[in-house]
């Protein structure tokens, strides 16, 4: 069988498709709106990338799975201080708020 240029440049072309897919775009999109973390990346103007330094820091493997997981407002629950630094240490919005403040974006439910 005779491989083309035509064909090593299909390969190559659902390969990267497939890369982007798999690991992103390497952008720092906010996370889609069905999720639980949306209202909280938007008020700290932060993306996904930042979401995955935050969960890092608290223990998760990404921000995929502590998308997953827990809702941020019952993460602020468990460790509020940590909580609060893994924000601050994440978006730049956040170094300049009070930690009541980040706390009040989680809305953690009788905080």
């Amino acid at each position: 069988m005779r491989i083309t240029t035509e064909h090593v440049r299909q390969i190559i072309k659902e390969e990267i498709s497939r890369a982007i897919n798999e690991f992103g775009s390497g952008r720092n999109d906010p996370p889609s709106k069905d999720s639980n973390w949306y209202e909280f990346a938007e008020a700290l103007d932060i993306g996904t990338l930042d979401l995955d330094n935050m969960a890092y820091e608290l223990g998760f493997r990404d921000f995929a799975e502590m998308d997953m997981s827990i809702s941020p407002g019952a993460l602020a629950k468990r460790d509020n201080k940590k909580f609060v630094s893994a924000a601050q240490s994440s978006s730049s919005m956040a170094e300049d708020m009070s930690p009541d403040e980040i706390i009040g974006w989680a809305r953690p439910e009788g905080y």
